[in-house]
């Protein structure tokens, strides 16, 4: 593989089927003057067996940190397990939050928007002049990687008027209209100098993007502020400087109907504005555009978070050309090394088969999951940190721990002669979900040219080149091309 002009080899240490319609490598990536890890999942999103995909806020909150892992163990239960997971977005540290007019209000919001089924997270408020890209899915599986422009009205029933909301989960200043929702918080954390309007989603509504999301009035409050926020209702909070703007809304009474409208589009896509968006999780450069690797002075790369040209841990998320396949990889230094920078990254990813990929958040924070065998990325810091939010892969079905399937733990073992081998096997269960990275009980049917049984179940390797090997557990088999090599030049029992 090429990195910027740069011939790079590749060695595939590990390489499996991670869960129902995963495929999960990790590669050790070397040139004369450069060497990174790479951990890298790959999702059929055309497999109807597929996990489906979920961004999720750390606690749940726009304000609050949690570990990757954290949140998928808090979050999995007996109909549904997180089975992978990658970092998110950047979020706003305390240097950062010192230096802002905001100051501590947000203190850990992720840097752009996020959203998850749906229902917004965190708007695009803290810098809007630099235009961080997000990564954007649809409930169809379309997928698009752009800023994203967002405007808010809300729609009195019976045709009484409309206005203009300012901003989403957001600190809301005395001449805003602010919409809350329950990443917010359980309260709008207001003062006590304006109105406010607590409304519960009508019956058999959802929240959704571009079009009218609709709503019943549950309380009014004036002049008393921090008003509860329903569960999976909002507050729209009017500041003491909008009486004139919000005069329509301050005649609400209990019961009436409320329309709110969270409109999004992307400017990079000629102003479109999908319906159906499901998930959005920030980041920063987008390293890849159509194919095309980002450099210094696309309108991709309006802000570069560290030195384009310097080599770093990173988090990539990507996908082709016909959104046929999302691709979710962890750079480290787990051989040594650097990284990459934005450069290589766009490279990278397009040779893993991307043709539009995002930059997430880096560094200490970079981190790949699986349920099991748990984090497979290096960490930089030796422990994992908590972050804003991460995107998650989910399986929902009825928990299954019987092995309905096998295979090789190696996918190409290459054996020495005269030696003793002892096959590794995962196992899988109907959902096709990894439940067991060592199944016991295996029986092996080796060829009489490869060599012989052992009493403990192993082999005694005697032969020469290539043979096919058979194993078979509980009505199940699988195969792997055995090379027997003469020395430990070519043996693969290596980790990452």
């Amino acid at each position: 593989m090429e990195l910027q002009g740069v011939t790079y080899d590749i060695d595939t240490i590990q390489h499996y089927c991670a869960g129902p319609a995963m495929t999960y490598s990790r590669l050790a990536v070397r040139s004369e003057n450069n060497s990174f890890g790479a951990s890298v999942l790959e999702i059929d999103m055309t497999n109807s067996g597929r996990p489906g995909i979920k961004v999720e806020a750390g606690c749940d909150s726009v304000k609050t940190s949690e570990a990757v892992t954290a949140v998928a163990r808090r979050k999995s239960n007996y109909s549904r397990r997180y089975v992978a997971a990658i970092n998110g977005d950047f979020f706003i540290t305390s240097s950062f939050a010192a230096n802002h007019p905001l100051g501590t209000q947000i203190l850990g919001y992720p840097n752009v928007t996020s959203a998850t089924c749906g229902k917004i997270i965190s708007p695009d408020a803290i810098d809007r002049k630099s235009r961080e890209k997000c990564f954007i899915m649809t409930t169809d599986g379309k997928m698009y990687i752009d800023a994203t422009d967002l405007s808010y009205s809300i729609e009195l029933s019976d045709n009484k008027g409309c206005i203009e909301a300012d901003n989403m989960n957001y600190p809301r200043a005395d001449n805003e209209v602010i919409v809350y929702n329950s990443f917010y918080g359980s309260a709008s954390r207001t003062d006590n100098t304006g109105y406010e309007v607590a409304l519960e989603l009508a019956e058999g509504e959802t929240w959704g993007f571009n079009r009218p999301i609709r709503f019943k009035v549950v309380d009014t409050a004036t002049n008393t502020g921090n008003i509860m926020i329903p569960a999976n209702g909002a507050v729209i909070s009017a500041g003491k400087d909008t009486v004139k703007r919000t005069r329509i809304l301050r005649e609400c009474k209990s019961g009436d109907e409320i329309l709110i409208n969270i409109n999004l589009s992307l400017p990079a896509h000629d102003g479109l504005m999908p319906e159906n968006i499901s998930e959005i999780i920030g980041g920063d450069v987008r390293v890849l555009n159509k194919g095309k690797t980002t450099i210094a002075g696309d309108p991709d790369a309006l802000r570069f978070i560290n030195a384009p040209e310097v080599r770093y841990q990173r988090s990539l998320i990507g996908f082709n050309r016909d959104f046929s396949s999302l691709v979710l990889c962890c750079v480290d230094n787990g051989i040594g090394g650097g990284g990459v920078s934005y450069y290589d990254a766009g490279d990278l990813m397009r040779g893993l088969g991307c043709y539009d990929a995002l930059d997430l958040d880096g560094g200490g924070s970079t981190l790949m999951y699986l349920h099991t065998p748990g984090i497979v990325s290096h960490l930089r810091d030796g422990a994992e940190r908590a972050v804003g939010n991460g995107i998650y892969a989910i399986v929902e079905a009825p928990e299954d721990n019987i092995v309905s399937s096998i295979c090789f733990a190696e996918y190409a073992p290459r054996i020495i002669k005269n030696s003793i081998y002892k096959p590794v096997f995962y196992g899988y269960n109907k959902n096709g979900e990894l439940i067991s990275m060592d199944v016991e009980g295996v029986k092996l049917d080796v060829p009489v040219a490869l060599g012989n049984i052992q009493p403990d179940g192993s082999l005694l390797v005697t032969g020469c080149g290539s043979h096919l090997l058979s194993a078979s557990y509980n009505g199940s088999k699988t195969t792997a091309v055995i090379t027997v090599v003469a020395d430990t030049d070519g043996h693969s029992a290596n980790s990452l």
